[in-house]
C-alpha cells in the first residue's frame, strides 16, 4: 500500500475519533526528530540459554541499533481526537460521565502484519502503553515516518510506525494501522504472552498451566528496561560488548 493510501485509525476512548491520513500526519502535527536506541528484547538470548532455557531461539549480540528518528508525537495526536489524561470518557458519547464511564488508562497499537499467534493463524501483531507515557512530551512517543533522513524502509515499517524511547523493540509497532486508547492493557497474544520475563521461580511450563502467564505481570520486565536501558548500553559500549 503507497504512503498516500495508508492510514491510521485513532480510536477507543477518545471524544473525537477519527481516521488520519499519512499526509495529516506528517503535515498537521510540528515534527519532532530524536536519537533513539531500539534493543530487541531476545538481544543476546543465546548467553540466556545457555544460564537457563527459554522457549526463544538464539540470538546474538547484533538486536541493537541507533537512528535518528522522525515523526508525529503521540502525545499530540491523541490531543487532537479529544483524550487528556485522568479523563472519564463515555465510549458511547465521548463525553464525561459519572456513570457508565471507563477511565482511559493505556493507549494500546495494532499492525497491519497478520501473525500465527494464539494458533488464529491471522492475529495482527499489537501492543500497549501506559497513557501517562504516551501523554508525557518528555517521553518522546513518536509516530515515526523517517529514519535517518529519509522515508522508512519497509523492513523498518513504512510508512509509519512506533518510536518509544527506553522500551524494548517488540513495543515499537511497525506498519501502523490503529491506535486505541482503553481502559486496560493489550490482550494482544505478543503483548500479553511475549517477550516475557519471569520471576525465577517459575518457568513457561507453570506461567501456562496457571492462567497462560496471567499472574505473572510484565511488570519485572518494563520497569527493569524502562529504568536500566541507558545503563545497559552504556556498559555495552563500555566494554565493547
Amino acid at each position: 500500500e503507497s504512503l498516500e493510501q495508508w492510514t491510521i485509525e485513532v480510536s477507543g476512548l477518545v471524544a473525537k475519533p477519527r481516521t488520519f491520513t499519512m499526509a495529516e500526519i506528517m503535515a498537521d502535527f510540528t515534527p519532532a526528530e530524536i536519537p533513539v536506541t531500539l534493543v530487541c528484547a531476545g538481544n543476546r538470548r543465546k548467553e540466556q540459554n545457555m544460564v537457563r532455557q527459554t522457549i526463544g531461539f538464539n540470538w546474538g549480540p547484533g538486536g541493537i541499533g541507533t537512528s535518528m528518528w522522525r515523526g508525529a508525537r503521540l502525545s499530540h495526536i491523541l490531543r487532537r481526537c479529544g483524550i487528556d489524561m485522568r479523563k472519564n470518557w463515555q465510549k458511547s458519547s465521548g463525553k464525561n460521565s459519572s456513570s457508565s464511564a471507563r477511565v482511559a488508562t493505556h493507549v494500546c497499537f495494532e499492525g497491519r502484519e497478520r501473525l500465527p499467534g494464539g494458533g488464529a493463524g491471522t492475529t495482527p501483531y499489537g501492543t500497549s502503553i501506559s497513557l501517562d507515557v504516551a501523554l508525557d512530551e518528555s517521553c518522546d512517543v513518536l509516530v515515526a515516518y523517517m529514519q535517518n533522513g529519509k522515508l522508512l524502509e519497509p523492513d523498518h515499517g513504512f510508512p509509519a510506525r512506533m518510536i518509544i524511547p527506553g522500551y524494548i523493540g517488540g513495543r515499537m509497532v511497525k506498519w501502523l494501522t490503529r491506535i486505541t486508547v482503553t481502559g486496560k492493557e493489550s490482550d494482544n497474544h505478543y503483548h500479553y504472552k511475549d517477550n516475557r520475563v519471569l520471576p525465577s521461580h517459575v518457568d513457561a511450563e507453570k506461567a501456562n498451566a496457571e492462567g497462560k502467564n496471567k499472574n505473572y505481570s510484565s511488570f519485572y520486565f518494563y520497569f527493569y528496561l524502562s529504568k536500566n536501558l541507558k545503563l545497559y548500553i552504556w556498559i555495552q559500549n563500555y566494554f565493547i560488548l
